[in-house]
């Protein structure tokens, strides 16, 4: 999900390029999102790109374990302590920093990578994959480049020139020999026994070493191991028996640095996984979690935001459901869409879809999954930890540089990217599945521009389908966190449409005391009712009439409702939708504007029992309101403040009665229908 940045721009907006190795890593707290980061400290062995003697830095990646709080950022950054990497880095970051260490360790840079995973260069046996063109290139040829855009050699901390380095072959007496390994097929990121793989051959040594996966974040390019001790099952010179990573994927396996299989593991899909010794688990230990019933309704609910356009844009919201009503229907995933906020990016509970323009460069969209954990001692621990989903976010991106978004459902042109096919692939992250190296999958690590996948495959399905086995099943108890219990799926029958699409909603000035209010939806699944709600500051609601809604439409539709009672005033709007299982979604908010004039308007409510003043002077002074019967008799005198003002009248008899407002000597009269007798 990343489209390509020249190594010209990359070069160009990076603060520092550094050549280091991972040594230690901890997790923290992003105070600005609330999300979980990991700080990696790095050795820095060379530096490409604006010297300094500067020994050790850190490089902030998204995403982590924090006690019993998770966070998993797809696409993202992420970084091991088995290769040395090149890392085109950002300016000193004091927004997402962590906040503690920086106060022990000011002097500390603390630096996110410019274009995020296309900012890292690994290396393998002197050799930088380049995840922008797909390119491989030797140390020296890699680091000349550099060099032609900086005019800067690369230079050791101590200012020594760094010598590039040649590929190397291993001698013959360090080559381990693989003969088989099985099951082939099998899954990543799993718990299950029977996805493990056994490795037999020989030479692999006594004590466990590292077993390497082509990497589905890079389409093989690379390798990488899941770097947890513990998915290692068993470890002797002939047999090793191991979990295949979450990002594991479809290529050769290599044991420790030297042999590469002749043949290729497949792997069918990747499980999301958690990695963490909560609860009870002596060491970091690979750990399913759940779906859960978050909204009452079974599942989750999505929330369009309002204040990045993404509420506003008819298109992205239509191709964003079709992808949601694709996972339903084909796994019975509990997915809706709720009310639209101004709530935007962060962990507040609210399953936010809106376009970010602060995303990295490069990124064209991105799924961020927060998670909880539970447990409780000596009952419901280790194996029976509930770690459950319980926000989930989805960020998209305007794209620069000429390209834009396909929005469908016409195919895209070379210049567009399909948004049909990035939501349904982040949603695909949201069911709890990683990148796999299969063309056509939707979970396959790349799209290009000018091509569409808006179909799941068989394993796409299958993968999402075990995640809802057992996220449908009771677990040991239910914790706080993580909603009212087990999720409950989709009725097929009910998954292709969604319970309200409104297209639009918009409202006008018909005449001195009336709103004219009109709607349009797309299509309506059981929907109910309409509440036409009303607000004078925006943000207090109420209910001021209703409308009966379709039930079952896939046609547009279009409705009216005249607000009579507006009088002068300038007022909110939204509404209320309501479908006929309880479920209620909110419309965005309009505002339509009252009578600007200063002068006094003074009306009757139709129930004869209120009387209403209004002006807009903008200043407020006092006015003497008195009321008179038919036959001049005073019977009611107040104190009336400019301004919006609302008063009840005593049990008078119904007639007409005359009025008089006096405000600094100037004088307004007139007459009113009163009384309830």
């Amino acid at each position: 999900m990343y489209y390509p940045v020249s190594l010209e721009q990359r070069v160009s907006n990076a603060g520092y390029i550094v050549l280091g190795q991972v040594v230690e890593k901890h997790t923290y707290v992003d105070q600005a999102t609330g999300n979980i980061n990991t700080l990696n400290k790095l050795k820095v062995n060379a530096w490409l790109k604006n010297h300094s003697a500067v020994e050790t830095l850190y490089v902030i990646t998204l995403g982590g374990v924090y006690g019993n709080k998770a966070t998993l950022v797809n696409p993202s950054l992420q970084l091991d302590q088995q290769h040395e990497y090149v890392l085109m880095l950002e300016a000193d970051n004091l927004v997402n920093d962590d906040k503690n260490f920086r106060r022990q360790n000011p002097q500390a840079l603390q630096l996110l990578a410019y274009a995020d995973a296309q900012g890292a260069f690994a290396n393998s046996n002197n050799e930088y994959y380049d995840i922008s063109d797909r390119s491989k290139k030797k140390e020296q040829d890699f680091f000349q480049s550099i060099n032609n855009l900086t005019g800067q050699v690369a230079k050791k901390p101590s200012g020594e020139i760094f010598q590039s380095r040649n590929t190397l072959s291993v001698p013959p007496n360090q080559i381990e020999a693989i003969t088989t390994f099985s099951p082939n097929p099998t899954r990543g990121g799993t718990i299950d026994p029977a996805d493990f793989i056994t490795i037999t051959g020989s030479g692999f040594g006594t004590s466990p070493g590292t077993v390497f996966f082509s990497n589905a974040n890079n389409g093989g390019a690379t390798f990488i191991s899941s770097g947890v001790a513990s998915d290692i099952v068993a470890w002797t010179d002939a047999s090793i028996t191991v979990k295949v990573p979450q990002d594991g994927g479809t290529g050769p396996i290599r044991v420790n640095a030297a042999d590469v299989s002749g043949s290729s593991l497949i792997v069918n899909y990747g499980h999301s996984a958690i990695n963490s010794d909560f609860f009870g688990f002596p060491g970091d230990t690979r750990q399913r979690y759940y779906f859960r019933n978050m909204n009452t309704f079974g599942g989750y609910t999505y929330q369009y935001n309002t204040t990045s356009g993404f509420s506003g844009n008819a298109a992205a919201r239509a191709s964003f459901e079709r992808a949601l009503i694709t996972w339903r229907c084909n796994t019975g995933m509990n997915w809706r869409i709720g009310a639209n906020t101004a709530t935007g990016f962060g962990d507040d509970g609210v399953n936010i879809v809106l376009f970010d323009p602060g995303l990295p460069a490069n990124v064209l969209a991105r799924a961020t999954t927060r998670f909880s954990g539970s447990a409780i001692p000596g009952f419901c621990e280790q194996q029976n930890t509930i770690w459950c989903a319980d926000e989930l976010d989805i960020q998209f991106r305007d794209i620069p540089g000429g390209l834009t978004w396909e929005y469908g459902p016409a195919t895209p042109a070379i210049n567009e990217y399909d948004f049909e096919t990035v939501a349904l692939h982040e949603l695909g992250h949201h069911h709890g599945l990683q990148h796999v190296i299969s063309p056509g999958a939707v979970m396959h690590f790349a799209i290009a521009n000018g091509s569409s996948n808006r179909i799941l495959s068989t394993n796409d399905i299958a993968g999402a389908n075990a995640r809802i086995a057992y996220s449908t099943t009771p677990t040991c108890f239910n914790p706080t966190a993580c909603g009212a219990g087990p999720m409950t799926t989709i009725a097929s029958g009910s998954c292709s449409t969604l319970p309200v699409t409104l297209v639009s909603f918009t409202g006008e000035r018909v005449n001195v005391s009336a709103n004219q209010l009109k709607w349009s939806t797309a299509q309506e699944q059981n929907s109910k009712v309409f509440y036409i709600q009303r607000s004078s500051n925006g943000t207090l609601f109420n209910d001021i009439d209703f409308v009966a809604a379709a039930g079952n439409s896939n046609q547009v539709i279009n409705y009216t409702y005249p607000d009579k009672n507006a009088g002068p005033y300038g007022w909110f709007y939204r509404l209320r939708m309501v479908d006929i299982d309880g479920q209620e979604k909110f419309s965005s908010i309009i505002f339509i504007e009252g009578d600007k004039t200063s002068q006094w308007k003074i009306w009757a409510g139709e129930t004869g029992n209120k009387i209403y003043f209004y002006n807009n002077t903008g200043v407020t002074e006092v006015a003497s309101f008195k009321l008179f019967a038919s036959n001049g008799q005073l019977v009611f005198v107040r104190t009336i403040n400019s301004g919006t003002t609302e008063i009840s009248t005593p049990d008078f008899p119904r007639g007409i009665y005359h009025y008089q407002l006096l405000q600094n000597g100037k004088s307004v009269t007139g007459k009113l229908w009163l009384g309830s007798k």
